[in-house]
């Protein structure tokens, strides 16, 4: 869904910078940056390429985070976060030089346009970043991906898209909700539906990824 929705910020002109928070190995941040350069944008916006570059936050963070939410719900998907290995410390981690090594390779060394934004978020966040045309949270933990929200949404422009790849993943599905609940945000959430899955018969756009994401367009009335 990254084309389409790069295609309708360009031609709806809206304003601002596209930015991933939680971007692995740079391959959807270098995706995002060539659709930039071959509209002839890159440079005019600039592509945030943000992570902590040392894999997730410390466990003891994320469950602090999640207990001060009143939710049990947040506080159990806090514990989640630690469970089962898959979210523990230091997972899913790939440095900086790696990551900078993969834009020399597929769009060129010291492209003007592409800025590095290392730390974790409760640090960095929103750092020199002023406005935003798509924001992109693919940071797996309801900690990382609430504070994605909190830190950058207001810089989201009017018409411009938030996107999360891991709406499958509870956690982060919860912090979404979440924020959207407390600031009282209403507009309409759209998501992906995988290959082969049989569409409801709901009168909905249905869009088919690879993996299920969800995004919705900032409105000046709903939020």
């Amino acid at each position: 869904m990254l084309e389409p929705l790069v295609v309708d910020v360009l031609r709806n002109h809206v304003e601002g910078d596209f930015l991933e928070a939680g971007v692995l190995r740079g391959g959807v941040s270098i995706c995002l940056t060539a659709m930039l350069w071959s509209a002839g944008e890159l440079g005019t916006r600039t592509q945030w390429v943000v992570d902590s570059f040392q894999g997730l936050p410390p466990a003891s963070y994320t469950r602090r985070f999640a207990a001060g939410f009143s939710s049990e719900r947040a506080i159990s998907l806090g514990l989640e976060s630690v469970l089962g290995g898959k979210y523990t410390s230091g997972k899913l981690s790939s440095a900086l030089t790696e990551v900078q090594r993969n834009f020399a390779k597929h769009i060129g060394e010291g492209v003007a346009g592409v800025r590095y934004l290392p730390g974790f978020f409760h640090d960095t966040l929103p750092g020199p970043v002023r406005r935003l045309a798509l924001l992109r949270a693919d940071s797996d933990l309801f900690a990382s991906t609430y504070e994605t929200l909190d830190r950058l949404y207001a810089t989201l422009s009017v018409g411009g898209w938030f996107i999360c790849d891991d709406w499958k993943i509870a956690q982060a599905r919860w912090a979404i909700l979440t924020f959207r609940a407390q600031r009282n945000i209403t507009t309409r959430i759209y998501r992906s539906l995988l290959p082969n899955t049989v569409p409801s018969m709901r009168n909905l756009p249905v869009f088919f990824t690879q993996d299920v994401i969800a995004f919705w367009r900032k409105s000046a009335t709903t939020g």
